[in-house]
């Protein structure tokens, strides 16, 4: 669903066909609106959505790294391939202590594998010996060797693909229902799972194969939370792309039974989000069914999770969000997804921010809340461009939130925060004001003039797209003489607009061109004479 979400608003195009539309060279005249829409989806959000995936779609991994007080090794990575081979002898030793010491040492090594250990692992003598001691009985071993091949698991697929061998002996472990089974190792087992399943398309179709995803479904029965939630993990991988395996989890019912400790949420919304992202939309009605979402949408606004936690959630209610204005109905009627718009938004900084790292000094963990400013203003993009009957019960519903209005929120970013905010806002704001006069009237579009103004300006051709987008719907909308006053009284309107007439880029001079000659009534100007 991620290469249709939704973004705003209408062509800017001239009903005469000579003259081409800022962002689509077609006639809106003879254009179905809706068809116009989806290209303009599908066009538009090409970068936004891949933006958007590096952020926090990449591959989730987890490895095991020793605190001080569990290891004395050293904390060099580097080691030998003798010191690779005296370790392996060590692991033969008659006595525990010392096979598990030596175990510890190669799991130090794993943490971060040097040349000479990722050619070890790549000859597969490690890796006989690590199944070996899940075989075993000695319970430190087995949970020692998992953690081996678990790091093993998150290296990449050249390195990785070596634990596929270990797979049928972690899902016998994960698989044992007598409750014997420490739940260390099986926590381990699905970890080691998960890691596996975020490398690669094949090793999920080998986990699928081998019943992996069933045997981890299982798990979300047990009592333990640690388990509950690593399988969850595991689960999220498993389903994070395409493939044979994932219309077998669709009955997400299950889930809506899992405990309420926020670290288990955030893994149980990454199994949403990546679901959503992916499904037909005959498989978005099956999630939009589930009580799951309502029971994790309720943890946000109980305020139970905060800050990246709600990310998964984010991006699930985005996805959802996407879909077709029934869809969307459904959504909307089902959750109160405004409020949660209106609580990630609600402690912006309102001081002025560059969007530029280099230019600021961020406290730890404000470039990740910056991500949940920008997840949300992208749920609330794909909101705002329903229909005008959908438009008007959302903006019905912020009315009766406290908290203030959202449009005065998108203002105050648009007019204070960076340019990379700014542009989130925008889709929102010109697609509520891309419906009718009616839905322009509630926005504060005297606030904005100058920011799309700067956005004219700005090296940004989506920027500039979006300025000119914004001076010709207030052309469309209002008064000639009144648009023109706003201009005129901004510092460098008509500048800026000049400027864009000379751009080397067709679609933003076409754009400029039309706004000049309503700005100069002359609407008989041929683009030759320009």
């Amino acid at each position: 669903m991620d290469s249709q979400n939704k973004k705003n608003g209408q062509e800017l195009g001239s009903s005469k066909s000579r003259f081409y539309s800022l962002y689509k060279k077609q006639n809106p005249a003879f254009a179905d609106p809706s068809e116009m829409k989806l290209k303009r989806y599908e066009n538009d959000m090409a970068i936004r959505d891949q933006l958007r995936q590096n952020v926090i779609m990449g591959n989730r991994f987890k490895t095991n790294v020793l605190s001080p007080d569990d290891s004395d090794t050293e904390t060099e990575y580097d080691i030998s391939i003798q010191e690779l081979n005296d370790l392996l002898q060590e692991t033969k030793s008659q006595k525990v202590h010392v096979r598990i010491d030596s175990l510890k040492q190669i799991l130090k090594k794993l943490e971060f594998p040097c040349k000479n250990t990722r050619k070890f692992i790549e000859e597969g003598k490690l890796i006989s010996i690590l199944i070996n001691f899940i075989s075993g009985t000695e319970v430190k071993e087995k949970l020692y060797s998992l953690m081996c091949i678990t790091n093993i698991s998150s290296c990449p697929k050249s390195i990785a693909q070596h634990a596929l061998v270990a797979i049928p002996h972690l899902l016998n472990i994960i698989s044992v229902v007598d409750g014997n089974t420490d739940n260390d190792l099986k926590e381990q087992a699905a970890w080691a799972i998960g890691n596996l399943a975020g490398g690669d398309e094949e090793f999920r179709e080998v986990l699928y194969s081998s019943g992996a995803l069933q045997s981890l479904t299982n798990l979300l029965d047990s009592k333990d939370e640690s388990v509950v939630r690593t399988s969850c993990f595991a689960i999220s991988n498993m389903v994070r792309l395409d493939g044979s395996y994932t219309n077998e989890f669709y009955k997400i019912e299950l889930l809506a039974k899992l405990n309420t400790e926020y670290e288990t949420i955030f893994e149980v919304g990454w199994i949403l989000a990546y679901l959503s992202a992916k499904s037909s939309l005959s498989q978005l009605n099956e999630i939009l069914e589930s009580s799951v979402i309502v029971k994790l949408c309720e943890f946000v606004i109980e305020e139970k999770i905060k800050g990246i936690f709600v990310l998964p959630i984010l991006r699930m209610l985005g996805n959802l969000a996407a879909g077709t204005d029934d869809q969307v109905e459904k959504l909307i009627s089902k959750v109160n997804v405004i409020k949660i718009i209106k609580l990630q938004l609600e402690e912006i900084n309102v001081e002025v921010r560059t969007g530029n790292e280099s230019d600021s000094k961020e406290e730890p963990g404000q470039n990740m809340s910056r991500s949940v400013e920008k997840e949300t203003l992208w749920v609330l993009s794909n909101l705002t461009a329903s229909n005008e009957t959908l438009l008007t019960k959302i903006l019905d519903q912020d009315e009766k939130e406290e908290k203030g209005r959202i449009v005065d929120t998108l203002s105050k970013i648009i007019n204070r925060q960076g340019y990379d905010l700014k542009k989130e806002a925008a889709y929102s704001v010109l697609n509520i004001c891309d419906h009718t006069k009616v839905f322009l009237s509630k926005l504060p579009y005297k606030n904005f003039i100058k920011e799309f103004v700067d956005f004219i300006s700005s090296h940004d051709q989506e920027l500039v797209k979006f300025g000119l987008h914004f001076i010709e719907v207030l052309f469309k909308n209002l008064p000639r003489e009144e648009c023109v006053e706003l201009i005129n009284s901004t510092i460098g309107g008509i500048d800026a607009i000049e400027e864009a007439v000379l751009s080397d880029d067709e679609d933003i001079r076409s754009g400029a061109c039309r706004i000049q000659r309503e700005y100069y009534n002359e609407k008989d100007v041929e683009m030759s004479n320009i």
